[in-house]
């Protein structure tokens, strides 16, 4: 197999590695607008139940009807719950570490764009292949390196900081 040929076949590995660059920033982007909605939806929810339940109480105390305080009971038990399932899920937080995760996606996809056309302006094809496979080789990286900061995000979010040396032992079990 020539240079020629060489440089092709590492330029087609470069760009299937953007291509994923991009349907990676792609789902994290819509997966962030989710998350704002779900953010949006239940504090703007909480916020207005959560003024009117105490006011809603209020006046009821003084009424004798059972249905008037049927609802005290359930617009009551509909701003607790409310308010759990923002406090258990913190789509706020979500919001922004995802947010965070597509914006630098899309800096990793912009900067190997213009990496790429930096490389391919050059008509030494042995320069050019070894660039391609240093870009390649940093782009996958940084790639892991993104998606992994964000699972770890995640999980600190739903769980308790891991055992810092029983972590560092389970990583080198699957290193080895």
């Amino acid at each position: 197999m020539d240079t020629s040929d060489r440089v092709k076949r590492i330029l087609g590995v470069l760009d299937k590695t953007l291509a994923g660059v991009q349907a990676e920033r792609e789902k994290y982007h819509l997966r962030a607008e989710q998350e704002g909605r779900l953010h949006k939806w239940f504090s703007a929810t909480l916020a207005l139940v959560g003024v009117a339940a105490p006011a809603f109480v209020t006046y009821v105390t003084g009424e004798q009807g059972t249905g008037l305080r049927l609802a005290a009971i359930l617009l009551t038990a509909i701003a607790s719950a409310t308010a759990s399932l923002q406090t258990t899920f913190r789509w706020g937080d979500k919001y922004r570490r995802t947010s965070l995760t597509a914006l630098a996606l899309r800096e990793l996809e912009s900067t190997t764009q213009l990496s790429i056309l930096e490389l391919t302006d050059s008509i030494d094809e042995l320069q050019v292949y070894k660039g391609a496979y240093t870009l390649n080789e940093a782009v996958e990286r940084r790639l892991q390196k993104i998606i992994r900061k964000h699972i770890e995000g995640e999980v600190a979010l739903v769980g308790p900081e891991p055992d810092a040396t029983r972590v560092t032992a389970e990583s080198k079990k699957l290193g080895s």
